[in-house]
Order: C-alpha cells, then structure tokens, then sequence
C-alpha cells in the first residue's frame, strides 16, 4: 500500500512565498493611493509572478482583458509558484507503507 506523507518544510515556504507575495501587494496598492509613482512596487510585486509572467505577450498585456483581469491573472501565478515551491521542497512524499 501506499500513502501520502506530507511535508512542514514544502507548507512553510507555500505559506512564506504568499506571505512575502502578499506584503509586496500591499505595499504596491499603498504607492497607488497615496498617488506616486507605482512602477517600483509593480516590478517587486511581477518578480513573484515569474517566469511565467514573462511568458506574456506584449500584445495580451496591452489587450482589454489583461487590464479588466491582470490582478487575477498575477495572483493565479503567483498561487501556481507557490504550489510547486511546496512541491519542489518535498511537499508530498509517496512512501510505500510499513507493514
């Protein structure tokens, strides 16, 4: 039989990366109100979107829909980076199980 054993290092870094995503969010709707320049807080905020925000097209992020969905879009990567951060560091282990 098998099983699923789960790790605490992989659920740490998940629960770091969205920590550490989240702050850099904060951080960047904080320069959007107070009326400054946002272009600093939007590149740390991208860094956790990559590589996959990278991928983009130039014609996609220019597109109506990237304007209407972007937040979204950025937070289902960032979600996705986080996932397999968790899977990388040893997230979910499948062990045989011991008789």
């Amino acid at each position: 039989m098998l099983y699923i054993q789960k790790s605490t290092t992989g659920r740490n870094f998940f629960i770091g990366f969205l920590l550490l995503a989240a702050l850099v969010f904060v951080l960047h709707l904080r320069a959007i109100k107070a009326g400054g320049s946002t272009g600093e807080s939007a590149i740390w905020f991208s860094i956790f979107t990559l590589p996959w925000g990278g991928m983009l097209s130039r014609s996609f992020l220019s597109s109506d829909l990237w304007m209407r969905f972007s937040y979204v879009i950025s937070w289902s990567m960032i979600v996705f980076n986080a996932c397999l951060l968790y899977l990388i560091s040893g997230g979910l282990r499948i062990r045989p199980r011991k008789a």
